[in-house]
């Protein structure tokens, strides 16, 4: 009879660890999918990550495109500057003015 009761109660004990080995290998399942979904998540990332540094050195190129062009502005309003303020644009005005009044009356 103790035979018996070793054997149900190892019969038992076997039922457990069935059922504890089921559930662990439906965690790893589990584990198994999240790492999958992680993976998938992280080339995502990554590639929207490459897009990013792409359009960024698109835009440092335009700033620096656009940091040129404001330098050459500023070089041409100089010599406007220069050019307005010298003595000859001054002499000159009164034939500019009667020049832009001939073409007025012209047309």
């Amino acid at each position: 009879m103790a035979a018996r009761n070793s054997i149900d109660d190892a019969g038992v004990v076997l039922a457990e660890q069935d059922e504890l080995i089921r559930a662990q290998g439906r965690e790893i399942e589990r584990l198994r999918n999240d790492i999958d979904n992680l993976r998938e998540e992280l080339e995502a990332a990554e590639l929207a990550a490459a897009e990013l540094r792409e359009e960024r050195q698109t835009l440092d190129g335009v700033a620096r495109e656009l940091e040129v062009r404001r330098a050459e502005v500023d070089q041409y309003r100089g010599e406007l500057e220069r050019i307005s303020q010298s003595g000859s644009w001054r002499l000159t005005r009164p034939l500019r003015a009667a020049k832009a009044l001939l073409l007025v009356r012209s047309r």
